[in-house]
């Protein structure tokens, strides 16, 4: 067994699941042996982990960029080429849906918590940050370019862009700290480990 905080690296692929029609663009450890995906085949599917089995299919009402859980309430971050990014909540207990946030006016890519803040981002060209006591929408930042993804890191939220950049913005002030240059293409995802930060994106 790996020691904590380390993991073991797989040797060769141990099984593939081949449930969904589109591009799976968000996977979530779900609880105990289970695993949520998320595709822009317009749904959301849980899966046991030990059988491999598909045990539910949720499905919204259009393509799925993002998930990201807070306690008993799954947020899903939609949208499709052309269409309004909402942001559906449901229950993990009930598999209910719960509400949905608007405000977002394209596809809503990336989801992160921050405490009990839910930020979001969007091919719309902003972040947003929401309250989840109140479900409102505290603060909307302007970016300049299409939002790939989002990462918090201290007192301040990383932004993979459209363009290859990173901006580093202060969470406090919504001002930009720094710019992160050396992707070509848009940054799809960011990932935070021992102090390092870590970028892939479309430019291989």
């Amino acid at each position: 067994l790996p020691l904590p905080g380390s993991f073991v690296v797989p040797t060769a692929c141990e099984a593939t699941l081949t449930e969904h029609g589109g591009t799976v663009l968000s996977l979530v450890p779900f609880r105990e042996g289970k695993l949520l995906s998320g595709s822009n085949d317009k749904t959301i599917k849980v899966w046991d982990t030990t059988s491999l089995a598909c045990e539910r299919t949720l499905q919204p009402p259009a393509g799925v960029g993002s998930l990201v859980l807070f306690g008993d309430l799954l947020f899903v971050g939609l949208g499709d080429i052309g269409s309004i990014g909402e942001i559906m909540v449901w229950n993990t207990t009930s598999w209910t849906h719960v509400r949905t946030l608007e405000g977002h006016t394209s596809w809503v890519r990336s989801l992160v918590m921050f405490g009990d803040k839910l930020i979001s981002g969007s091919d719309d060209q902003t972040i947003k940050i929401w309250d989840t006591a109140s479900w409102t929408c505290e603060r909307t930042l302007q970016l300049g370019d299409y939002v790939y993804s989002v990462k918090v890191h201290g007192d301040t939220v990383l932004v993979g862009l459209n363009g290859g950049k990173i901006e580093v913005r202060s969470l406090e002030t919504g001002e930009s700290v720094r710019t992160l240059d050396g992707h070509k293409d848009p940054v799809n995802s960011l990932a935070i480990c021992g102090g390092k930060l870590f970028s892939g994106s479309r430019d291989c």
